[in-house]
């Protein structure tokens, strides 16, 4: 939502954070534009006898709706590049002013200099035209000389004053991008290659037939990068990637952790994540080694990376957090959103390059957004002008937001999307007439990052100037759909700078259809789901396989197949109302679920869930490991259907784990046996009369307790439990800052969990004799603990000492409490 009253305009930059554009066969380069070489130079004009705000500054700052004017019907205006940098300019752009086409340059000269004495003439000019206000017009002439002046001496149309909005210098040379050659643990060629995973989109993806895999990009020379995205694909949760090690490599070799992410989330279809980097080394070699969530498939639908030098970190405003909630709950914003400064340049910069190819074609020079969270009604809005951008964030919405239990985190970057698209995208500057277009571009790049969900947001009925989601679904799919890089193009045919009002007539300009027609199409969707499966049974089973059927499912245009889930993981698909389960473990209870699908994608609610027990294998085993509790211990057993052994039993011997015994017993076709152990001499141990009770399988006994499988070595691991002050807010996160993290006071893999009875606690696998120093903060500096009294205290220091440790702490107060 934008608040009229403070809105000048809003300009949508064309800055791809990532270098994810293009294909991925051969480590290439691609360019766009021309790069305006009129960046932090020095300027000179014939006479300073200018207004206030209209000095010869503004010929150069990038803002169409500034201007220089001279009281003059003759002016020359003079640029020098900075730290004496010579180019050889050959074209050049002009910009007219907002009003009074007398004052537009008429006639002009362009000259050069290496001295600011010597002059060459490159170009001249006459009885030029501005026919409208803003234009801009560009012209070319021959010169491979390089020179650090340049001059332009200008005459008016007529009258005493001369003006003029803009001038860019350019030289020919391109915006660059660097593609990556691409490699990859595996794939599904052709259609779910590792290309896909650079494209440029998540509606394609990569895709391999393993629970975890690799992809693996080469730039052909070092390069630093400060942050990455990862976007989920278009189906099929379970194979989203779960957790993953990002690494970097100078040779493809030796490898050097970079980052690892553990238990993430992508909520919606196409969700794109972005994650910063702090770190400074430049490697030829990136690798993303990935875990999905379940099952046999992993997938993702789009990776990127943020060079820290490629073109779009020319877009860098300054970004400043107001915190200005005076009903306590503004500290939800940066708790869900930490580093918000860094999260809000992310965003900009990918927002910007869906809406624009290059920085070149950013008509202004946005130069700080602040975000300022205020107690009021709402949700949030951009008010501001073309160099400052306010966004306000209601902090009742995103306490309301968080007590309903969903993702703050999500929510929020869904929501600065949305209104940072404000901040740069072009309106036509005609909000009142065409404000759905103008809401609905925002919503439209918030559904392209995968913050709305396209799939299930797509409203029938209605007209496609709904605005806000009705709107953007729309255009988004246009874009997917009918015109790759729409979006692009319908904000360019929105610009206030071509002399002409906008109409719907832009999108058959573009798409060679008319509006109308792409929305009846749209509208023609499906989006129905089919009704869910009914009636699954399972007709017969053996000891390794399971028979599935069930009564068909309907949908308003048909139903295309089945996914099968086991467990609540799809294991496969099917096109009838059948389905054999194999591979699966004898005398072993299973559940399963099917759920129906059409062609659009749409899928079904899951059926009712039916627990299938496999039969037992014609010979089977029970192997026991027992965790010595007699010198010679003996068991005493039952197999189901049997006799008891002749007391005290079978002797347990010795086993390959350290302190355990080990016995295996013949089960025939049973299920399992009934036991208790002794130590053959009359000291019995029957679970208190009730007995001790094994089934097919592998099982380790310790102390009464039985688990499945062989018993686990003893891992080293020290339990923080710390006590915090009664004052401590009930919504805090305590964090462990140490020796072992670089003493970072926020590190979301240091965040203690807070237990039921108020105290906090973290576990850590950490070797014996680790010397640790460290201390407790709510996230940052101006939080840690302190004594009592107020003044610091000094690092806390343990010696782990092997094995299970807790360790027991008490804060005594908070630095900001």
């Amino acid at each position: 939502m934008r608040r009229i009253w403070l809105m000048a305009l809003a300009v949508f930059i064309s800055v791809s954070l990532l270098s994810s554009q293009g294909t991925a066969e051969a480590a290439t380069t691609t360019t766009s534009g021309s790069i305006d070489r009129t960046e932090g130079g020095t300027i000179s004009v014939s006479s300073d006898q200018s207004p206030d705000f209209e000095g010869k500054e503004k010929a150069f700052d990038n803002d169409p709706y500034s201007k220089w004017l001279v009281f003059s019907e003759n002016a020359w205006i003079q640029y020098q590049f900075a730290g004496n940098q010579a180019y050889a300019i050959n074209s050049y752009s002009i910009t007219a002013a907002d009003d009074s086409p007398e004052r537009d340059p008429l006639n002009w000269t362009l000259k050069a200099s290496n001295d600011g004495t010597s002059w060459t003439t490159l170009d001249t000019r006459q009885n030029v035209d501005f026919d409208y206000r803003y234009k801009t017009l560009s012209f070319t002439f021959t010169n491979a000389t390089a020179y650090s002046y340049y001059k332009l001496e200008l005459a008016n149309n007529s009258g005493t004053i001369l003006q003029l909005a803009e001038i860019k210098l350019y030289d020919g040379t391109p915006y660059t991008t660097i593609h990556p050659t691409v490699t990859a643990s595996g794939e599904n060629a052709p259609n779910e290659s590792k290309e896909k995973a650079v494209d440029g989109t998540s509606t394609t993806k990569w895709l391999t037939f393993q629970n975890s895999g690799w992809l693996q990009f080469d730039y052909g020379t070092p390069v630093t990068i400060d942050g990455y995205a990862i976007a989920a694909a278009n189906d099929a949760e379970e194979r989203d990637p779960k957790q993953w090690t990002l690494k970097g490599s100078n040779d493809g070799t030796q490898w050097t952790d970079i980052d690892t992410k553990t238990n993430e989330n992508f909520i919606k279809r196409h969700q794109r994540n972005h994650y910063l980097l702090s770190h400074n080394t430049a490697y030829q070699y990136y690798k993303l080694e990935l875990q999905n969530n379940s099952g046999s498939i992993l997938q993702v639908g789009e990776v990127e990376f943020s060079l820290v030098n490629d073109s779009w970190h020319l877009v860098n405003p300054v970004v400043e957090v107001q915190n200005l909630d005076t009903a306590g709950n503004g500290y939800l914003f940066e708790q869900a959103l930490p580093n918000p400064e860094q999260h809000v340049k992310a965003i900009v910069r990918e927002l910007v390059s869906i809406l624009y190819a290059n920085p070149g074609e950013l008509p202004f020079d946005l130069q700080k957004i602040v975000i300022k969270i205020v107690d009021e009604p709402g949700v949030a809005w951009k008010s501001g002008s073309s160099t400052e951008a306010h966004i306000g964030f209601s902090s009742r919405y995103l306490k309301s937001y968080y007590d309903s239990g969903q993702p703050l985190r999500e929510e929020i970057i869904g929501i600065l999307y949305h209104e940072l698209t404000h901040a740069y995208q072009l309106d036509d500057s005609r909000y009142g007439e065409i404000g759905y277009m103008v809401e609905g571009m925002a919503d439209a790049v918030r559904f392209e990052v995968g913050y709305h969900d396209r799939y299930h947001q797509q409203t029938l009925g209605g007209n496609w100037q709904g605005s806000y989601g009705v709107t953007g679904n729309f255009l988004r799919w246009i874009s997917e759909h009918k015109h790759p890089g729409f979006l692009r193009d319908i904000n360019a045919s929105l610009s206030p700078f071509d002399g002409v009002n906008w109409t719907p007539d832009a999108f058959q300009t573009i798409t060679g259809i008319q509006v109308n027609t792409l929305w009846n199409e749209y509208q023609g969707l499906d989006v129905q789901a089919p009704t869910a499966p009914t009636a699954l049974v399972s007709p017969a089973h053996t000891d390794t396989t399971t028979s599935l059927s069930w009564t068909a499912s309907t949908d308003n245009v048909g139903v295309t197949g089945y996914d099968i889930y086991r467990d609540n993981v799809k294991i496969d698909s099917a096109t009838g109302t059948t389905y054999t389960a194999t591979g699966l473990t004898a005398a072993t209870a299973y559940s399963f679920a099917v759920k129906a699908k059409d062609a659009a994608g749409n899928v079904s609610a899951a059926s009712a869930a039916l627990t299938v027990t496999t039969n037992p294998t014609s010979s089977q085993t029970a192997t026991i490991y027992y965790k010595r509790a007699f010198a010679t211990p003996y068991i005493h057993y039952q197999v189901d259907g049997g006799s008891w052994t002749t007391a005290p039993g079978t002797a347990i011997a010795a086993s390959e784990v350290n302190g355990y015994n080990k016995i295996t017993i013949n089960l025939g076709s049973a299920a399992g046996l009934t036991a208790v152990f002794n130590n053959g001499n009359g000291t019995w141990d029957n679970n208190n009369g009730q007995n001790y009770r094994f089934t097919a399988g592998t099982w380790t006994f310790t102390g009464g307790a039985i688990t499945q499988g062989v018993p686990q070595p003893q891992v080293d691991s020290l339990t923080l439990v710390a006590t915090v002050p009664s004052n401590t807010p009930v919504s805090a996160d305590v964090y462990l800052v140490s020796s072992l993290n670089g003493w970072n006071p926020n590190d979301a893999s240091y965040k203690m969990t807070k237990n039921t009875n108020g105290t906090y606690s973290i576990t850590l696998n950490i070797a014996a004799s680790t010397s640790i120093q460290y201390k407790l903060t709510k996230g940052s500096w101006a939080s840690v603990e302190v004594y009592s009294s107020g003044s610091d205290r000094p690092d806390r220091t343990l010696t782990t000492t092997g094995g299970p440790q807790t360790v027991n702490v008490s804060v005594e107060r908070w630095k900001d409490q």
